[in-house]
């Protein structure tokens, strides 16, 4: 154990110095391999948003990040980063004899089947739309465990951005067979894509799809960029509770 808590604490030592905001986080289940997991994480995430200003070690079965940023905005910039569950998921949408039986049942949730809110119209399917909900498959079809890598690029309209993300090897498997009779049903089915549980959009699957996933929003550059370097790094194993905050003037 004391091998384990050592490496981190000579990588702090090594990094940024001055005033910082130190912010204390638990892991929920207090399980030494996920709380190590997590703040390798933090630190891909770091990375990948380029930011640099910042150190993570693990003190006993806490995560201790300091910020090493005098300017608030960016400071909460690392603790969004931090805080994102990143919580992925593309399931298939139930079909409409589904919809019709748990409407007629008050919208209870059954096994296979999970109930989320409907979102805007625009983004439902013509099939579902009148609905107050929406029954997805259960389980997903792709989770971010599945997620090799992600980009952002502007949408074709160029008035928003776009997370374009590549699948791992399994991913591309399950992709592949899912997209492959989802497009060759008739009517052709949809797969929706969840952000921490909430639908973003429910496309029409045309073709099959093998390595290569495109998430539509009405993003920022900075929102899809973050959302990029949180979901390149991956989720969070375990959901966190806050324990603290705290400003340091440094020495």
């Amino acid at each position: 154990m004391k091998r384990f808590l050592f490496v981190p604490f000579l990588l702090a030592a090594c990094g940024p110095s001055g005033p910082y905001t130190e912010f204390i986080y638990e892991v929920q289940g207090d399980n030494a391999e996920e709380t190590q997991k997590t703040a390798e994480i933090f630190n891909r995430r770091f990375s990948r948003a380029g930011l640099s200003r910042a150190t993570v070690r693990v003190v006993s079965d806490r995560i201790e990040v300091r910020v090493f940023e005098s300017d608030r905005g960016l400071v909460e910039a690392y603790k969004r980063l931090i805080e994102d569950p990143a919580k992925l998921e593309l399931r298939q949408l139930g079909n409409q004899t589904e919809h019709r039986i748990a409407k007629e049942a008050s919208w209870k949730e059954t096994s296979g089947l999970l109930l989320r809110k409907n979102p805007e119209p625009r983004d439902t399917p013509p099939s579902v739309v009148a609905y107050e909900y929406v029954l997805l498959c259960d389980p997903p079809v792709l989770t971010g465990e599945h997620i090799a890598n992600a980009s952002t690029n502007r949408s074709v309209r160029g008035l928003t951005w776009q997370i374009n993300f590549k699948l791992t090897t399994e991913g591309s498997k399950r992709f592949l067979e899912a997209t492959t009779q989802l497009s060759q049903s008739r009517p052709k089915g949809h797969i929706a894509i969840l952000l921490n549980d909430k639908i973003l959009s429910i496309p029409v699957v045309e073709t099959p799809i093998k390595d290569e996933c495109v998430i539509h929003g009405e993003f920022t550059e900075d929102e899809a960029n973050r959302l990029a370097a949180v979901l390149g790094a991956g989720g969070l194993p375990k959901p966190l509770r806050f324990v603290s905050e705290r400003d340091h003037p440094g020495k």
